[in-house]
């Protein structure tokens, strides 16, 4: 009986209503990595694995030997390069690139593919030859590394081409040796190239790597910050183009992660849409736009504004440069400056034109990594890596860091995205820029791809952990009302705001660290801490402790007294009336009645309180989650969409696939979030009396 078992095909995984496949797929299926399930299939692969009767196996028809198999058909993982597949061409395998397919003849997906895609250069503008400036002190800008591709750029545009370059470097921590040398010999050699390079304070830094960390599993986002931090200075000095160290490998990557479609490689060259464009610039009384400039403008203002709606219905959204941009809002201020600039250059018309330099073109057909090496070490004094085989990515510290987590979040298809260095270095070999033997040897020695945490990953992990902000606001804010007082005391402490509302951040955030100063803001649910709270409380450590409860004027508990078990010295707290959940009551305004509480976190004399315990309701310590699920209905209403956000914003993780599970709080988070206004509440008949009983107004402060 166990033989005739079906089960969901290795790689593929239920995403709410769809199935996902996690790979790279051969030439005939290459981007069709998801299908539409209805609800009777939905139910049969939810069961799986099992025996499927005549009927399932008709419901199931359309994607059986496909998505559902027998178990003597399941695809095997590799574990280890020693037991990938290999390309017969590349090095393209089935343990760097999981759910990699292949031919009959052994071909992985980008070598049947090769010739479809000859032409994909790149998706902004080619310019292998730029002319002088008559208006600038700088020809062109180069965003600079200290390694590989961007020495090589560098050399190219100042060397052969014998530009006014304007160089720009954002200095993080880090930074290899032997870039920064690589950096400080450019300068001695290359006289007639200005260099710059800029720091974000290190405060402003933790707190954008720690968001960063939390979403991506690494720091690294270069060069989209450094775009952030020099953009108005190629605005200020009118550079007429930049453009950063690409290779062609890079460039068609973008097409194989589904990034970029065929058209937005073409696209800088299609007369038509540009025109169209233009015409809707002058209608708006703006200069059209020139070659480059509107990749400039759509660039900036991802990471100003964010992806626009456009973007995101496309499919073409990158996880990457999302969670890049969210975590920028969390220094939100370091935009200003690059608001200011893409606004001031898009009424002037003096927008920096974003260009590509095709390195094939450049040299002779054929980008060749050790020929580029050996170049830039004899012209510009470049310094390689103590890894004298390793060419990608050759500038930072923690590269194979990024790889590390790129590739074990696409093993375990928590991203669809394909890590970049394996699509790059697998393009590289197939296209002859390095050799078989020196990818394969740069691939199992130099890059990130192993399922065992890689001892790079603890410069990260150190980093972060020793420089993280000691004092902090902690806060658990489904309906937002909390979240006001916690950011009255980040305006008047400036200590660092951290939100662990989401199941995710509390997830991922990192309970080793100890405040020294902490201020945890919580509400009151039915007289008792919530659950998502008692695990904060279990978790987290501090010194010196300011406990703040919200409660909606209907009980406060006993929840301070309850929570001050936890931590050894209280030095504040404080129950706080606002809004209700379940009500339209009056906020709480008041908070300068909170600064007492504010000075004694500040002050250096941390004087030991005790809280008082206070009675509750005999009630509230009976099912207090039972009775909330018994007294709120919620249920979906036929607005919705199938977005996903009432799934991705619940603190219990208790909505899979739209249906709400018995582990829900009934916060209203999914409600209050619901963009299309899909989810309904009813209170029962006991709950809507109980919300009429006369409401304690009463902040009270110890």
């Amino acid at each position: 009986m166990e033989i005739n078992k079906y089960h969901l095909q290795n790689r593929w995984k239920l995403d709410n209503k769809r199935l996902i496949y996690y790979g790279l797929r051969n030439k005939e299926n290459l981007f069709n990595n998801t299908f539409k399930l209805n609800n009777k299939q939905i139910v049969i692969i939810k069961e799986l694995p099992k025996v499927l009767n005549n009927k399932e196996l008709k419901i199931v028809k359309k994607i059986l030997g496909e998505s559902i198999v027998l178990e003597k058909d399941l695809k095997i993982i590799p574990k280890s390069f020693d037991d990938a597949q290999f390309c017969t061409n590349c090095v393209a395998n089935d343990f760097m690139i999981p759910g990699l397919e292949f031919d009959e003849m052994g071909n992985c997906p980008m070598c049947q593919t090769k010739d479809d895609v000859k032409d994909l250069k790149s998706i902004l503008p080619i310019m292998n030859i730029i002319p002088k400036s008559k208006k600038s002190r700088f020809d062109i800008g180069l965003f600079f590394t200290g390694g590989k591709d961007s020495t090589f750029l560098l050399h190219y545009l100042s060397v052969v081409l014998d530009l006014k370059v304007l160089a720009m470097t954002w200095e993080i921590p880090f930074m290899s040796v032997n870039s920064l040398k690589s950096i400080e010999n450019a300068k001695k050699k290359l006289k007639n190239v200005e260099f710059i390079s800029r720091k974000i304070n290190e405060q402003d830094l933790i707190k954008f790597y720690n968001k960063l960390y939390s979403l991506s599993g690494n720091t690294c986002a270069c060069p989209s910050l450094a775009y952030v931090m020099f953009y108005s200075d190629l605005v200020d000095n009118k550079v007429p183009y930049f453009v950063a160290g690409n290779e062609p490998v890079q460039m068609l990557g973008l097409y194989y992660n589904h990034l970029a479609p065929k058209l937005a490689y073409t696209f800088s060259n299609n007369k038509l849409l540009n025109f169209m464009i233009n015409v809707g610039r002058i209608i708006t009384f703006h200069p059209p736009f020139k070659k480059g400039q509107m990749q400039t403008l759509a660039t900036m203002k991802q990471l100003a504004y964010s992806d626009n709606i456009f973007k995101k219905i496309s499919g073409y959204s990158s996880d990457l440069i999302s969670n890049v941009v969210t975590s920028i809002k969390e220094i939100k201020h370091i935009t200003i400056p690059l608001k200011r600039s893409i606004r001031r250059s898009s009424w002037s018309g003096n927008i920096p034109a974003f260009i590509h330099i095709d390195f094939n073109d450049i040299s002779d057909g054929n980008f060749n990594w050790k020929n580029a090496k050996k170049t830039i070490e004899d012209e510009c004094g470049w310094v390689g890596p103590s890894d004298s085989e390793k060419s990608l990515h050759t500038s930072c510290n923690i590269e194979k860091c990024k790889e590390y987590s790129q590739f074990t979040r696409f093993y375990n298809m928590e991203s669809t995205m394909i890590p970049f260095s394996a699509l790059e270095i697998a393009l590289a070999s197939s296209n002859k820029h390095i050799s078989i033997e020196d990818a394969v040897k740069e691939m199992k020695e130099s890059l990130g791809f192993s399922l065992k945490e890689i001892p790079e990953c603890k410069i990260m992990k150190s980093y972060l952990k020793n420089k993280n902000i000691v004092n902090g606001i902690v806060y658990f804010s489904a309906s937002k009302e909390t979240k006001s007082i916690a950011k009255y005391f980040r305006e008047k402490t400036n200590y660092q705001l951290i939100d662990l509302t989401s199941y995710q951040d509390r997830n991922s955030f990192d309970y080793t660290i100890n405040f020294n100063n902490l201020v945890l803001c919580f509400p009151v649910y039915s007289q008792n801490i919530p659950e998502p709270v008692n695990e904060i409380l279990a978790n987290i450590k501090s010194r010196n402790t300011v406990l703040i409860a919200t409660y909606g004027k209907m009980g406060t508990g006993n929840v301070l007294y309850e929570a001050a078990k936890y931590f050894e010295n209280i030095i504040g707290a404080a129950y706080v009336p606002t809004k209700h959940t379940y009500l339209e009551n009056e906020r709480f305004n008041d908070f300068q009645k909170l600064d007492s509480l504010v000075n004694r976190i500040l002050s250096k004399d941390k004087i030991k309180i005790s809280i008082p315990e206070r009675k509750k309701s005999f009630l509230a310590n009976i099912s207090p989650k039972k009775r909330s699920q018994l007294s709120v209905l919620i249920t979906v209403n036929d607005n919705c969409i199938e977005c996903g956000i009432c799934t991705k914003v619940c603190p219990t993780k208790s909505i899979i696939n739209g249906h709400i599970d018995n582990t829900c709080i009934r916060c209203l988070r999914c409600v209050n979030e619901c963009p299309s206004k899909a989810l309904d509440v009813k209170y029962s008949y006991p709950l809507r009396k109980y919300l009429q009983t006369e409401k304690i107004n009463e902040l009270i402060i110890y």
